[in-house]
């Protein structure tokens, strides 16, 4: 019962943040990220498989670094291009 409360607090935590920081500066967005990342690598500790989390957790860290590389990168590409109207 409390992996499941944990689950759940991760998602609704990973979607709200998701939602506010759309728009946010990309230090703050990128901490929100790796944090997201640290959470939903541990939810296997919480559900008693804790090997999985050795497997889990550096790849999404990985898939982390990737996020915010795309993010940046798109945020760069969109203010170098000229407003279409």
């Amino acid at each position: 019962m409390l992996a499941w409360l944990y689950i759940v607090a991760v998602l609704v935590f990973s979607v709200v943040g998701a939602y506010r920081l759309r728009t946010g500066s990309p230090a703050r967005y990128g901490r929100f990220v790796y944090a997201c990342a640290v959470l939903f690598g541990l939810i296997p500790v919480s559900t008693g498989n804790w090997q999985w989390a050795l497997i889990l957790l550096p790849a999404g860290l990985v898939a982390a670094h990737v996020m915010l590389q795309n993010r940046t990168a798109n945020l760069t590409r969109g203010r170098s291009e000229p407003p279409t109207t």
